[in-house]
């Protein structure tokens, strides 16, 4: 999958208000005029048990909302949660890699994170690459809704100064995406056995990642694969069309801090 990309946020167009962040989701073609696909609309099309591997070349899409999103189109996704500088995958590499008979997700995942790591000839030392392993999706949301079902949300100060890993775009628009491991584990969860529940299903869900030391200036020694929108508070639900991913459907939206009282 080619193209530009901002994982799961809808296009400006699709919403009654202008979101703060990119009016790009997916796509972007051009001819006769601009249109591009909400992740939603991707999923559709896609349909359900179709692919084997599925590989977005493309900004933001490995995201934790995308993943799920997707999760009955493809038995692996290949996706990145930052920025990928303008020449994407290497493809003289991995086209041929990915025919191959013994093709695998991960070494073409390594592939392109190899190029940037050791190829003088990449535009910019920035990457970051995970293999998502998709029947490892459901498992892991059950273990993410037991923990939001505490009640817990991350503090405003996470990710202002309070070692939180910054926003996965250091310049220019919002793209409303955090490391996930990192986010989560750093939430102040009374009972360590969900957490320490939910990390095993999320290294069985996140089968390969790797990155470059820094990706567009952000520091990635604490990057574990997938990124995610933060909820604070209920306000926080209502951007960008947040509230139509089935993440937020069969996940976020069990937390009791996030639901009217009157409920």
């Amino acid at each position: 999958m080619w193209s530009h990309g901002t994982g799961w946020i809808e296009t400006a167009d699709s919403r009654s208000y202008q979101p703060q962040a990119s009016v790009n989701s997916f796509g972007q073609d051009i001819h006769p005029s601009r249109t591009e696909m909400n992740v939603t609309t991707l999923a559709s099309v896609l349909g359900e048990n179709r692919f084997d591997v599925i590989y977005f070349d493309c900004c933001f899409m490995g995201c934790i909302e995308v993943m799920y999103e997707l999760r009955k189109a493809a038995k692996e996704i290949v996706a990145s949660a930052t920025e990928l500088p303008v020449e994407g995958m290497p493809y003289d590499v991995n086209i041929p890699a990915m025919f191959a008979d013994n093709a695998t997700a991960q070494q073409v995942a390594e592939n392109t994170l190899d190029y940037y790591l050791n190829n003088k000839a990449a535009s910019n030392r920035s990457c970051t690459i995970a293999v998502v392993k998709t029947d490892e999706l459901e498992p892991l949301a059950e273990a993410t809704r037991a923990i939001h079902r505490t009640g817990v949300l991350a503090p405003y100060t996470y990710d202002l100064n309070d070692g939180g890993v910054r926003l996965y775009r250091k310049t220019g628009t919002n793209s409303h995406t955090y490391d996930f491991g990192h986010y989560f584990n750093h939430l102040e969860v009374e009972d360590q056995s969900l957490l320490d529940d939910w990390n095993r299903k999320y290294k069985s869900a996140v089968t390969y990642y790797g990155s470059t030391p820094v990706s567009y200036g952000l520091d990635m020694s604490e990057f574990t694969g997938l990124g995610a929108y933060i909820v604070h508070s209920k306000s926080d639900l209502y951007i960008c069309g947040f509230t139509n991913l089935a993440w937020y459907k069969d996940v976020v939206s069990v937390n009791p801090s996030l639901q009217d009282t009157k409920n």
